[in-house]
């Protein structure tokens, strides 16, 4: 008697179950449905874009600030919902029914690119990126500004002439940090500047450094020539050092009334082709012309005598005349 109702049965089943097979899925706008072979896609428009923030978007879009979307999926908790929510937007049960806050001005910090001049943000449950002048970009360079202008980075140079960039550093006209731009920023013992680095001055670098008193010579260097800086006469080959009439400054020079021996001189002052002042007793000659008395003996300017062979003193001719013996008739 059972195996007679048993054909029966399956018939009435197939035709009860029939309608559950083929009903449509149930959907809200803007929430993930099941594609082929159950796998999640995105509604809305926007085609293919995907994921969770994708679908929060696009609900975002669908629906009211604060309320559920009509005809959305039922729910006794946010859990029960389709979709997920992010930072720009609240997957949301309420009365029942599904739906979506979108939250606004919430920065995407895990979405921000360093320094890019940009800042991505929610609006109205969408992110999106948005120019920010303030997200300079630090190139950890102190000789350059970090700017940002309509979006876009940059790191100029500095034009302050002056710019520092540590205790003893400064900015380069190229935006370097170095040691030195000229010798204003050297001290002793490396008073030099070369390369950008302070260095040891030396008496043949072509500059005025150092212990020098004018360009390789003077102090520590080789004695000065006329008309060079000098500090006191060993810093002159003329031993002569003060300042000139006009001058402003202590200079070498040598002239026959300087006070010391120099030039084409004899003696002090005296003698030579230079100095028409004639050398006194004592004093170095090398001619008898460079001496009044017109004897010179062993490069020394000596006393007029009546035998020294020339005319000089009182004498009416050579050694002789009224200080002297009679001159021949």
């Amino acid at each position: 008697m059972r195996s007679a109702w048993l054909p029966v049965g399956l018939v009435l089943l197939g035709v009860v179950g029939a309608p559950l097979a083929c009903g449509k899925p149930f959907e809200f706008p803007g929430s993930t449905t099941s594609g082929a072979g159950g796998a999640p896609s995105t509604s809305g428009t926007g085609g293919g874009g995907g994921g969770a923030e994708s679908s929060a978007q696009s609900t975002a879009a669908s629906t009211s600030n604060s309320s559920s979307s009509s005809g959305g999926a039922t729910c006794m908790t946010p859990q029960d919902c389709p979709g997920t929510s992010t930072l720009c937007g609240q997957i949301t049960c309420t009365n029942g029914m599904c739906g979506l806050q979108p939250l606004q001005g919430n920065v995407m910090s895990s979405s921000q690119i360093y320094g890019d001049c940009h800042v991505v943000m929610c609006d109205k449950g969408h992110v999106v990126n948005k120019v920010d002048d303030t997200e300079t970009y630090d190139d950890g360079n102190g000789c350059t500004n970090n700017v940002c202008m309509n979006g876009v980075a940059s790191n100029p140079v500095k034009t302050e002439n002056d710019s520092k960039c540590g205790l003893n550093n400064y900015c380069s006209a190229k935006g370097a940090c170095v040691e030195c731009r000229d010798e204003g920023d050297c001290m002793s013992p490396t008073p030099k500047c070369q390369g950008n680095r302070c260095v040891m001055a030396t008496c043949t670098d072509g500059m005025m450094n150092g212990a020098e008193t004018d360009e390789d010579c003077g102090g520590v260097c080789a004695p000065c020539g006329d008309g060079k800086l000098c500090d006191m006469a060993l810093d002159c080959v003329s031993s002569a050092c003060s300042i000139k009439p006009g001058e402003g400054s202590k200079t070498c020079h040598h002239d026959c009334a300087d006070g010391v021996k120099n030039g084409t001189e004899t003696g002090a002052d005296c003698g030579g082709k230079d100095c028409v002042k004639r050398c006194a007793t004592g004093f170095g000659c090398l001619t008898p012309a460079d001496c009044k008395g017109g004897v010179c003996k062993v490069g020394l300017c000596l006393d007029p005598t009546c035998n020294d062979g020339v005319k000089n003193g009182t004498e009416a001719d050579i050694d002789c005349g009224p200080s002297c013996a009679a001159c021949p008739i």
